[in-house]
């Protein structure tokens, strides 16, 4: 799990995210950013109930996409990052959505 320092967790900062108006898109996911005042990323997670109707699927997504910040995000980056689901997946898909992740990293960090 992500430390407190790492979330998103007012609307407030959802919203100055959202109106930088930076996006990347990939098959599962929209990734809004924007750079921030810390010396770490910060993540917030959205995963709609049109796109996933169960909680404990909603909550299975957003853990894992935690772990894939956690484990590969690159270090010494600081940014503000709204992560939108937009298409459902489960463990099966789970490198793909971790490949999928890390492509819109380097994106981000280029």
């Amino acid at each position: 799990m992500l430390n407190k320092k790492n979330k998103l967790t007012s609307t407030d900062e959802f919203s100055s995210v959202f109106s930088k108006k930076k996006r990347l898109t990939a098959s599962h996911f929209f990734l809004h950013y924007s750079s921030n005042e810390y010396t770490v990323f910060r993540l917030g997670c959205i995963v709609p109930k049109k796109i996933e109707k169960r909680a404990v699927k909603r909550n299975y997504i957003k853990r894992s996409i935690s772990e894939i910040f956690q484990a590969d995000f690159p270090s010494g980056l600081a940014v503000d990052i709204v992560l939108r689901v937009k298409k459902t997946f489960d463990k099966t898909e789970f490198f793909i959505i971790k490949d999928e992740l890390k492509s819109l990293f380097l994106k981000i960090k280029a």
